[in-house]
């Protein structure tokens, strides 16, 4: 179906504010979905999780790499950001951030209602929104009725040329995360710092790579861990918690 006629109707734009872009799919069997931005350039495709995709507690996985900063334009400046949808009427959510985003200081939980369909955009679109370290990476959103979340970090720069790319996706709640996975590597410059970044739910969460019996770092809910799997086939991940 191309949603191209419908952009205005399915962009959650400006940030901070309530919005009714929500995108609701039903069927009468089983299917799978996605969501696709189909630009010549600058494309990704969104994968949409069901039922695994709903969930009542987040932690939102943005990377923190300096390097890998948002190119923009002068018209439709390139942001980082997850975007909240309800699926259920009087849904309350807390969101926290351990940085400032639009209108909310860091290290201070705010709260938003929700009906059903309606969505929030959370993001950083001030001073420096380019770089990595100004983006919401391990905020965390809390919701006493089932809520989905996409990320996107749009026009995200390659460090190995001039390339710069649309990354994202619709997350899963920390009840559907793991602690098993194999990294895939794929085919950037050698410089181009072509890594996965492993984000930790729970306190004290120990990260061990390709079977070592000593970990390689220990990380708090919440925080950020870059590993550059360039050179590598694939890498095998596996930490103590989800």
């Amino acid at each position: 179906v191309d949603m191209t006629p419908y952009i205005n109707d399915l962009e959650t734009k400006p940030t901070n504010t309530i919005l009714n872009t929500g995108l609701y799919i039903s069927s009468d069997d089983t299917i799978t979905a996605y969501y696709e931005v189909s630009n010549t350039n600058n494309c990704d495709i969104f994968s949409l999780k069901g039922t695994n995709g709903l969930g009542y507690e987040f932690y939102i996985p943005l990377h923190n790499n300096p390097n890998f900063y948002n190119h923009t334009f002068a018209t439709n400046p390139a942001y980082a950001s997850f975007d909240i949808v309800a699926t259920e009427d009087n849904t309350e959510i807390i969101i926290y951030t351990t940085t400032q985003v639009d209108g909310h200081a860091a290290y201070t939980p705010f709260y938003i209602t929700l009906n059903q369909g309606q969505t929030y955009s959370c993001a950083w679109t001030g001073a420096n929104y380019t770089d990595p370290s100004t983006h919401p990476s391990g905020a965390v959103v809390v919701a006493d009725k089932p809520i989905a979340i996409s990320i996107k970090d749009d026009s995200c720069h390659n460090p190995s040329g001039g390339c710069y790319d649309l990354m994202g996706d619709q997350i899963v709640p920390i009840d559907v995360v793991g602690n098993e996975y194999i990294a895939v590597e794929g085919s950037l410059n050698a410089t181009g710092e072509e890594s996965v970044f492993i984000l930790a739910t729970e306190n004290n969460t120990k990260l061990y790579i390709d079977g070592s019996a000593t970990p390689l770092t220990t990380l708090f809910a919440g925080q950020t861990y870059m590993y550059d799997i360039e050179g590598t086939n694939t890498t095998y991940i596996q930490t103590d918690k989800n």
